[in-house]
C-alpha cells in the first residue's frame, strides 16, 4: 500500500507560515465583507426564521417556508449557535463562513501535497508537493469567483458541504495510506457532509476514484482491502435519501416541476461555460442568475460542445491517466447535483456551485504552468522562483477583484443595481432592486422595478404581490387590493401573497376580510411575529380580545424583542384585567 513521500512532507515552520500566510490572505480579501447585510434568501433562512431562534428542541417544524437550510439539519444548527450568541447581528455570521473558508483551505492544502506527494502522482510534482499545493491554495482562498459562497451568508450551505468534503478525503486519503484510526473519521465527516447540502452525495464516489488514482492502482485492489471503509461511507447516503424523500425542496428542485430534464441540462453548458470564463475573467460575477432556460440551439450548442468535449476528456482521464482524470471527476461530480438533469427552479446558475469544483481546475492550470516552467528551466531554485512570482501575480490581481466584489455586496441597493446591470432581462433581480426602493420610500422607483419584472418571461409571483403593495404604500389602496384579489386566486398556496392582500385589508378597515387572508398564510405555514401582531390586530377589532391576547403572546415567544406587539400585548391585557 503506498504512502506519501514523507521526504517531503512540509516541516512545522512551512505549515505555520503558510498558515499565517492564508489568514492574511482571507482576511484581506474579505474584510470588507464583515459589514455585508443579510441578501435575498437570507430573509426566509435566517432573519424570519423561527427555526434557528433555538438549539433545542431542534427546529420548529411549524414553520413550513422552504428556505435554504431547510433538509440540512448541520447548517441550521450553526446558524442557531449564531443566534444563539449574536441574535441578527451580520457580523458574527460572517466570521463563521471566513473561518470555514480558512479552515478549507487548509484542508485543501493538506489534501493536495499529499496526493501530489503519493508515489502513483507524477515523478516531476513529488518533490515540489508542499509548495505547489501551497501556490493553490493561496490563489483559491482569494478567487473572486468564491464571493458567492463566502459572503453571502446563507451559502454557508456550500461551505459546510465543501469543508466535510475535504475532511472526507483527506481522512479517506490518511486511512488508505496505512493510518487506520483516519477511516472512522472520514465516515463521520461524509455523514455530516450529508447534513450541509445533496451535492456531498458525490463524497463517497470522489474517495473511491481517488483511492483508486493515488493509492492502488486498481478499483479490484480498492475494493479487496477497503470494502468495509467503503460500505459505511456509501451507507451515509441513508440519512440524505431520509432527508430528500421529506421534500424540503419538493417546490423548487425535482422532475415533477414540469421543467423538461433535457431543456434544464442543455442550459447548464453555457451556464458552465460562463463559470470558466469568470476563472480567468471575473468580471461578470452577479447574484441572481434568474429562472430562464436555454430557447434554442443558438443558445446552448456552443457551451454544451465545450463542456461536453471536457467532460469526455475528464471521462477519458479518468480511465487512461487517473491522476489526472481525479481533477476532472472532482470537477463535475461535485456539480452534478445542481448542474446536469435534476431541474432548479429558483435558478439556472449560481457561482457558488464552484467552491470546491474551482480548486480542482486552478490544480490542473497551476501544474500545467509549472510543468511549462520547468520544460523552460532546469534548475529547481529558479523554477521555484520563476513560479511563485507567477502565481504570487495571479494571487495580486485576484485579491483586489475579491475585495471590489465584496464592496458591491456591501449595500443591497448596489447589489441589485449590478445585478440589474449585468442581467437586465432577469425579473428577480428588478423584483429585488424593487423592494430595496421601496424600503428606501423611493416608491416610484420601485413600482417600476416592479413593473419591469411582471412584464418579464418566468417573473416569479412575489413580483406581483411586491407590485401590489407599493400601489397600496401609493395611497392606490383600491386598486392594490384588487391586484393583490387576483394573485391569491390564481396562486391560492402563495402565503406571501395572502399576508400582503390582508394588510392591505386592514389599512381599508375590512377586518373580516384581513382576518381570513391572515388565517391563510398563518395556515399555509408562513410565520413571524409580524404577521401575528396583525392577526392579533384583526382579531382584537372584531371583538376577539382573548385570541388577540394568545397571538401576541405567539409573536412574542418567536421574537421576544418585537417592541410593537409588546406595546400591544400589555395594552390588551390591561383591557381584561379586573377594574
Amino acid at each position: 500500500m503506498s504512502t506519501a513521500d514523507a521526504s517531503v512532507a512540509p516541516s512545522w515552520r512551512f505549515r505555520l507560515g503558510l498558515l499565517a500566510l492564508l489568514a492574511g490572505l482571507v482576511f484581506l480579501a474579505y474584510r470588507n465583507s464583515l459589514d455585508v447585510p443579510f441578501l435575498f434568501d437570507d430573509e426566509p433562512a435566517i432573519t424570519a426564521n423561527p427555526r434557528i431562534r433555538h438549539l433545542w428542541p431542534f427546529g420548529d417544524h411549524g414553520y413550513a417556508v422552504q428556505s435554504t437550510e431547510a433538509g440540512r439539519p448541520v447548517v441550521r444548527f450553526t446558524l442557531a449557535l449564531n443566534y444563539r450568541f449574536g441574535g441578527l447581528e451580520p457580523r458574527g455570521y460572517h466570521l463563521f463562513n471566513l473561518g470555514l473558508h480558512l479552515g478549507s483551505a487548509l484542508l485543501l492544502f493538506e489534501l493536495l501535497w499529499r496526493l501530489l506527494a503519493a508515489p502513483r502522482a507524477a515523478a516531476g510534482l513529488r518533490a515540489s508537493a508542499p509548495f505547489l499545493a501551497a501556490g493553490v491554495t493561496a490563489l483559491w482562498s482569494v478567487h473572486p469567483l468564491l464571493t458567492d459562497a463566502v459572503t453571502y451568508v446563507i451559502q454557508r450551505t456550500e461551505l459546510l458541504m465543501s469543508f466535510f468534503l475535504l475532511a472526507t478525503l483527506l481522512c479517506a486519503l490518511r486511512g488508505a495510506q496505512g493510518g487506520a484510526r483516519w477511516n472512522g473519521l472520514a465516515v463521520l465527516c461524509c455523514f455530516l457532509g450529508m447534513g450541509c447540502k445533496e451535492a456531498m452525495a458525490m463524497a463517497p464516489v470522489l474517495v473511491v476514484l481517488m483511492e483508486r488514482a493515488f493509492v492502488f492502482g486498481t478499483f479490484r485492489e480498492g475494493f479487496a482491502r477497503r470494502r468495509w471503509v467503503y460500505a459505511a461511507l456509501f451507507a451515509s447516503w441513508i440519512p440524505l435519501a431520509l432527508i430528500v424523500a421529506s421534500g424540503p425542496r419538493d417546490q423548487t428542485a425535482g422532475w415533477h416541476l414540469g421543467i423538461p430534464w433535457w431543456r434544464y441540462l442543455l442550459t447548464q453548458g453555457p451556464v458552465i461555460l460562463h463559470y470558466l470564463e469568470l476563472v480567468f475573467w471575473p468580471a461578470g460575477l452577479v447574484l441572481d442568475y434568474g429562472k430562464r432556460l436555454a430557447e434554442g440551439p443558438r443558445e446552448w450548442w456552443l457551451g454544451v460542445s465545450v463542456v461536453g468535449a471536457l467532460f469526455l476528456a475528464s471521462a477519458w482521464a479518468c480511465v487512461k491517466l487517473p491522476t489526472l482524470g481525479f481533477a476532472g471527476a472532482c470537477f463535475f461530480l461535485i456539480l452534478a447535483p445542481s448542474s446536469s438533469i435534476v431541474p432548479i427552479l429558483t435558478e439556472v446558475g449560481a457561482e457558488r456551485r464552484m467552491y470546491l469544483p474551482l480548486a480542482a481546475l486552478l490544480a490542473v492550470l497551476l501544474l500545467g504552468l509549472w510543468w511549462l516552467v520547468s520544460a523552460l528551466m532546469s534548475r529547481e531554485g529558479l523554477r521555484r522562483g520563476v513560479f511563485g512570482a507567477l502565481v504570487g501575480m495571479l494571487v495580486l490581481l485576484a485579491t483586489p477583484a475579491t475585495i471590489a466584489r465584496n464592496a458591491v455586496l456591501r449595500s443591497e441597493l448596489t447589489a441589485w443595481q449590478d445585478a440589474v446591470a449585468k442581467r437586465p432581462d432577469n425579473p428577480g433581480a428588478h423584483n429585488n432592486l424593487g423592494r430595496v426602493y421601496a424600503k428606501r420610500g423611493e416608491l416610484e422607483l420601485a413600482r417600476q422595478h416592479f413593473e419591469t419584472a411582471v412584464g418579464l418571461p418566468d417573473c416569479g409571483v412575489d413580483a406581483y404581490t411586491n407590485l401590489g403593495l407599493v400601489l397600496a404604500d401609493l395611497g392606490r389602496l383600491e386598486e392594490s387590493e384588487a391586484y393583490l384579489g387576483t394573485v391569491v386566486r390564481d396562486n391560492p398556496d402563495f402565503a406571501q401573497g395572502h399576508e400582503y392582500l390582508g394588510s392591505v385589508l386592514m389599512r381599508r378597515e375590512k377586518w373580516a376580510d384581513a382576518r381570513a387572508s391572515y388565517e391563510t398564510c398563518l395556515r399555509l405555514g408562513r410565520r413571524s411575529a409580524s404577521i401575528l401582531n396583525d392577526h392579533a390586530r384583526t382579531l382584537f377589532k372584531l371583538g376577539d380580545l382573548e385570541g388577540a391576547i394568545a397571538r401576541l403572546e405567539e409573536a412574542l415567544e418567536l421574537e421576544p424583542d418585537h417592541a410593537i406587539a409588546r406595546a400591544n400585548l400589555e395594552k390588551m391585557r390591561a383591557l381584561r384585567a379586573p377594574r
